[in-house]
């Protein structure tokens, strides 16, 4: 039952549960009551339609009715040497099995469908029957009978109180689901469901998923070896591609190794895991091998490691710590099998990054030594360069000719770059820079924006059990018919009072009848009819006997009333107390009320939010609980908790890009990147029809990890470029990491890609987010994230332009009020004097500036800066004249 419960938030239904286990506990083999109980032990429950789709009130559809019950009631299982049947392991109070009043309509059945006689609505009491056990019912409220109904269901209990009791009860919850699959009815349709139903279509999925395993690791290597492929033989890097992809299946044999040896449960989600982890894992090979591609191959190999990791480090620790961040965040989640879940993969995200950087690149020192010795990158023997093997035979110049030529190793022909790499630099970022390109990505990107923010505003919150079920599976047609026909009266649910409440005291008898009142009154619960309370059953005992009610002063008296007066052996009510150990004070209570006409996940959100509510506002210390809501507080949950993963996880990448990446602006576009991304994958798959539950949540806690990698890539590049023009450094930036971030998303999506094949929601919509994040985060980093920093360094540029500018006017300024006032009256000319005079500085600045215009000796200049001023006013004005005119092509400076 591991599955089920790590899909289970520790919320304030799973508190409430383990506190009802502690001090209501139910003993399945003598005091069972189906609306006690804590979980959903072992059970099979049955629904039940007519196959023309009419009323289910006819004699010949209640003879398969009965029909099934006996086949049901003799189902037999051997265990042990012995024989068992329903009635020999069937939950029990005092020693009668569980029974299904619903039978009991087989005795008037003929009378009802002859209109002969009537079912009483909302309850028939001979013989006992209650509607909650029909579905799609027609009801006469005038009359208050019940005139037909579409289906009912009925359930049969078996115990489990200790391993024996469990092992046959799966035993023979087995053999039931055996038989129902076999049997075929001339007037019913029959679905069923099973405590292990849930958990057995879980394992389907993952046994599913691991069959295709080996297929997605060839489809791995298969990409790998081909987008690593060259016709320079010397260079290829196809078995790096191979080695890349061992590098990570030992990642994952390190990591899972090691959490199973510190006793960390391995769950059945983690099936998934080795698919994601692949493809993030090969991003760093893809990403390594870009970095030494653009290395000299006639350096020495140390160099050539050097620069590589020199220039790669950063990065890949970058997108490697984002990753293990925000899988780390994702522990300290709320649901136990998101926190093992994200422990698995972080950990091994960590072992990936360790053998990346030692044992790949010990692996890709080894290849660098072959290449320098001109060695076949597959076949290991010598070949000739390409400029050396134009006589050789076509297919040596194809298959076996690479590397360099020693006598001559900087020749054109055998130093040509990638031609991919190239494409990105002369084609695709100089299309990326021109005007229109850019408005036109800034129109789809505000497009964008606005489709995902209102995706957002139309997520489907909550976990649909359904979507447990591998398509086909008999689950889906359940839980059909349930949500069709049995959500006018789908729960009966626990309210539990704990603390020190003095029973007896009369205020606190208004109080306790205020509160079922007020619970009674919300639109979510049924009519009173249907609660089962021993505190307005005691209290009204009471106030028929005032001579008992006299005789009460405290809380002993009134439990000792209770007990001996009150209570009986058999009512289900002595369960729903919980004494002291000396029997003087009660320490807890229940009562139970009926959920109403609640019709889907989003009426249950609503209805929990309701009961609470009243509940918190009770002057009681109380709660609700039925087993179900445990998955319905994911609804609330799940939202809180993903909120606040993503904040922290975004505030967590933010704060390593500004340490590792040089730029803050651009540690900035990083973060604003990883929101954008989210909202965007957010919106988009509640279009896709994902709903935004403990399955999705996981994706989106790696989708924090995964938006980072694409952004830190290119902005890491983009930051450490050492060009100034912003368009030339986008240039660069694509250079450099634009066909590894195409290698890296469709790693990624190749990774997942045969999670379509699985026939279940639960991997189908896995792979809908992982592609949706994948696909935007090749988009921002290859479309957006180039426009903006191009355009925001642009801006700073102007802005520190404008600065300078700014800065040389006050300091000319400054040179100017230090000018004599009869040398400079033009305020033009301030700023230009700087050393003995203003004069001087004018003729040296104007001089030094003419390029291109005719010659000046370098005397001339030199007898300028010896000269201690102008030789007569007129000389002045002509110098002065002659240098204050922009448009003068030759400046005749003979005179100095």
């Amino acid at each position: 039952m591991l599955i089920i419960f790590s899909f289970q938030p520790d919320a304030d239904s799973k508190i409430t549960k383990d506190f009802i286990e502690s001090n209501f506990p139910i003993n399945t083999s003598y005091l069972f009551d189906i609306s006690r109980i804590s979980r959903a032990k072992s059970f099979a429950k049955i629904y039940i339609t007519a196959k023309d789709g009419e009323t289910m009130f006819r004699t010949k559809i209640w003879k398969d009715v009965i029909f099934l019950d006996e086949l049901i009631q003799n189902i037999t299982i051997d265990w042990k040497g012995q024989q068992f049947k329903y009635k020999d392991i069937c939950s029990s109070w005092f020693g009668e099995c569980f029974e299904n009043n619903i039978y009991n309509l087989n005795e008037i059945i003929s009378d009802v469908e002859n209109n002969k006689t009537w079912i009483s609505y909302p309850i028939m009491l001979f013989p006992f029957i209650l509607p909650m056990f029909y579905g799609g019912t027609e009801i006469n409220e005038e009359d208050g009978v019940m005139l037909s109904a579409k289906a009912l269901f009925t359930t049969y209990w078996v115990r489990e109180d200790d391993p024996e009791q469990k092992e046959r009860s799966h035993l023979w919850e087995g053999a039931l689901l055996d038989l129902l699959a076999d049997t075929q009815f001339e007037t019913i349709n029959v679905d069923r469901f099973v405590s292990r139903s849930i958990p057995d279509e879980i394992e389907k999925n993952n046994n599913e998923l691991r069959n295709y395993l080996p297929f997605a690791l060839l489809l791995l290597v298969g990409f790998s070896i081909s987008s690593l492929f060259s016709f320079d033989w010397v260079r290829s890097k196809m078995l790096m591609g191979l080695l890349g992809v061992l590098t990570v299946i030992l990642s994952i044999f390190s990591s899972f190794g090691l959490l199973m040896y510190l006793g960390i449960p391995f769950i059945g989600i983690n099936t998934a895991a080795p698919f994601l982890i692949l493809g993030i894992g090969l991003d760093d090979m893809f990403v390594i091998l870009s970095a030494w591609r653009k290395t000299k191959l006639q350096d020495p190999i140390p160099n050539r490691l050097a620069l590589t990791f020199s220039s790669t480090a950063v990065s890949i620790t970058v997108t490697s710590l984002t990753n293990m961040c925000a899988f780390f965040i994702g522990t300290f989640t709320t649901f136990p099998g998101v926190r093992i879940f994200c422990l698995y993969v972080g950990v091994s995200i960590l072992f990936t990054y360790l053998w990346f950087i030692t044992f790949f690149g010990a692996c890709l020192a080894t290849f660098g030594h072959q290449e320098k010795q001109q060695r076949h990158s597959v076949f290991c023997w010598k070949i000739k360069p390409k400029s050396e093997s134009g006589t050789s035979c076509w297919l040596y110049r194809i298959f076996c000719s690479g590397g360099i030529n020693k006598k001559d190793p900087w020749n054109p022909v055998d130093n040509k770059p990638c031609s991919f790499s190239i494409f990105f630099k002369n084609f695709f970022a100089p299309c990326l820079n021109t005007k229109s390109v850019k408005i036109a990505i800034m129109v789809a990107y505000l497009l964008y924006l606005s489709i995902s923010i209102f995706g957002c505003f139309h997520v489907k919150v909550g976990l649909d059990l359904k979507n447990f079920s591998v398509d086909g599976s008999y689950l889906e047609s359940f839980f059909d018919v349930e949500n069709t026909y049995f959500r006018k009266f789908p729960y009966r649910i626990q309210i539990i009072i704990k603390g020190n409440v003095t029973y007896h005291d009369k205020e606190t008898k208004t109080e306790l009848l205020k509160f079922h009142r007020s619970l009674e009154d919300l639109s979510y619960v049924g009519p009173r009819l249907y609660t089962r309370s021993w505190i307005r059953s005691y209290i009204g005992f009471l106030g028929r006997r005032k001579h008992l009610m006299d005789n009460i002063t405290d809380e002993e008296s009134y439990i000792k009333i209770l007990d001996n007066d009150f209570m009986e052996p058999m009512m289900k009510e002595t369960t729903d107390i919980v004494l002291s150990e000396d029997g003087k004070r009660i320490l807890a209570s229940r009562f139970i009320i009926q959920g109403y006409e609640i019709k889907d996940l989003e009426e249950d959100k609503k209805m929990i939010q309701a009961l609470r509510k009243v509940c918190e506002e009770s002057p009681f210390d109380a709660s609700i609980y039925h087993p179900t809501f445990v998955y319905h507080d994911q609804s609330a949950v799940v939202v809180r908790t993903l909120t606040k993963s993503i904040v922290i996880a975004a505030f967590v990448m933010m704060a390593i890009s500004f340490i590792f990446i040089p730029n803050p602006m651009s540690a900035v576009w990083v973060g604003l990147s990883i929101l954008s991304i989210e909202i965007g994958v957010i919106g988009f798959m509640s279009l896709w029809d994902v709903r935004l539950d403990v399955i999705s949540m996981i994706n989106l806690i790696l989708s924090i990890g995964f938006s980072v990698d694409f952004s830190a890539h290119i902005v890491y590049s983009f930051s450490t470029s050492s060009i100034s023009n912003p368009s030339e450094r986008v240039k660069d930036a694509l250079f450099s990491m634009g066909f590894p971030i195409i290698q890296c998303s469709m790693t990624t999506i190749l990774g997942v890609l045969l999670f379509t094949l699985v026939p279940s929601y639960m991997y189908r919509s896995f792979f809908k987010v992982i592609f949706l994040v994948t696909f935007f985060g090749t988009m921002h980093a290859l479309f957006v994230l180039p426009t903006m920093l191009s355009l925001s360094s642009k801006l700073s540029c102007k802005v520190e332009s404008a600065e300078t500018s700014n800065r040389k006017k006050r300091e000319s300024r400054t040179c100017f009020t230090n000018c004599p006032s009869d040398i400079i009256k033009d305020e033009d000319m301030c700023g230009i004097a700087k050393k003995e005079s203003c004069f001087e500085s004018q003729s040296i600045s104007r001089l030094s500036s003419l390029s291109g215009s005719k010659s000046i000796q370098s005397e001339s200049l030199s007898s300028s800066q010896s000269s201690s001023g102008p030789s007569s006013g007129s000389e002045f004005e002509k110098e002065k004249s002659e240098i204050s005119n922009p448009k003068n092509e030759v400046i005749e400076v003979e005179h100095l």
